[in-house]
């Protein structure tokens, strides 16, 4: 049986910006992640990074968080009060649940902690290639990833998430 992350995201150039790296890493670790994006939305940098596009339908379709992982950014739970719930829900019901972006939403931030990830080389190559598909052009991708997560029990789960700091 493999790990799986479901990542929601509305905007795919957000995505692979913050979590770029993370995601190429968890997928060549032997993880299945899939990523919701929104209709119209470019699946190749998602492709690039080895993971799984599907179609974001919030109106027509109950998001749920699967177990093990979610992942979010913070930004989008703010404007979207459907994939909030999913977020809160997967947090009270022991999924590790991991988000990007500033910190404050919902999640009692003495329940989360704040999370780095490094890249391997192959993930900052991939990351950067994502991201020319995108239309982005960095003059350089950084070798870590930060976020805040919350349960997260099992360490040999998610070994590539250590504390930030």
């Amino acid at each position: 049986m493999k790990y799986q992350l479901d990542i929601i995201s509305d905007s795919v150039g957000d995505l692979v910006l913050h979590a770029g790296g993370w995601i190429y890493d968890r997928v060549t670790a032997g993880w299945e992640v899939n990523i919701a994006l929104p209709l119209g939305a470019d699946p190749r940098p998602v492709r690039i990074l080895g993971a799984a596009p599907t179609v974001l339908d919030i109106t027509g379709h109950r998001l749920r968080a699967c177990r093990p992982a979610i992942a979010t950014s913070v930004d989008f739970c703010r404007r979207n009060g459907e994939v909030a719930k999913v977020v809160a829900s997967a947090a009270r019901n022991e999924t590790e649940v991991t988000m990007w972006g500033e910190d404050g939403f919902g999640i009692d931030s003495t329940a989360s902690v704040p999370v780095s990830h490094r890249l391997s080389v192959a993930a900052r190559a991939f990351k950067t290639q994502a991201l020319a598909a995108c239309g982005d052009h960095p003059l350089m991708v950084c070798r870590h990833e930060t976020f805040r997560s919350v349960n997260l029990a099992d360490a040999d789960l998610v070994a590539d998430l250590v504390p930030a700091g």
